[in-house]
């Protein structure tokens, strides 16, 4: 699988940002450790598991781990729609809403078969991205980029909008689309 450039530079962008918003916020956590390094002496073992915590944090809310993954395809095996409801409490009293996830069972080409949570988001939005994916779709995921490209029906990368099978530039904001 060939990536045009257009779709390289956003991969590396978003990359970059999360490494600069990862290295930011580490070193904000670690000078308040070393600010308060004297009181973490006192109590050496607690301190150390808190201090872990504090460290690995941003790693998760910045979602460098990410970074760790690579590309690969694969095809969906299975698709499901599973609707939980919560609860919000207002001053009034509590108010339900719904989250719709749409996951999917895909077979990766080296043989590994994995549940993907791959949209969560309100009805009209999943009933739309239900019609459009199908069993036996094949499944591309780019290292750096969040989504989850789904083939025939190919997705702009950019702005999201779902473009026919034979076209090279998006529809709508005219950046090349990934294909195999």
């Amino acid at each position: 699988m060939t990536l045009p450039c257009d779709v390289k530079r956003l991969a590396l962008k978003k990359a970059v940002r999360r490494l600069a918003l990862l290295f930011i916020s580490e070193a904000f956590v670690l000078s308040v450790v070393y600010m308060y390094r004297e009181d973490f002496l006192d109590r050496p073992v607690k301190s150390v598991a808190v201090i872990c915590f504090f460290v690995l944090l941003p790693v998760f809310l910045t979602g460098a781990y990410r970074l760790t993954r690579s590309s690969w395809k694969g095809t969906i095996l299975d698709i499901k729609c599973i609707t939980t409801y919560h609860y919000n409490v207002v001053s009034v009293g509590r108010k339900v809403y719904c989250k719709n996830n749409i996951i999917l069972t895909v077979k990766k080409d080296n043989g590994v078969v994995r549940k993907i949570n791959y949209l969560s988001s309100d009805f009209k939005t999943v009933d739309a991205e239900l019609e459009r994916i199908h069993v036996g779709d094949s499944v591309i995921s780019v290292w750096g980029l969040d989504r989850l490209i789904i083939e025939p029906n190919v997705c702009c990368e950019f702005c999201g909008s779902v473009n026919p099978v034979g076209n090279d530039k998006c529809i709508n904001c005219n950046c090349s689309l990934i294909k195999e």
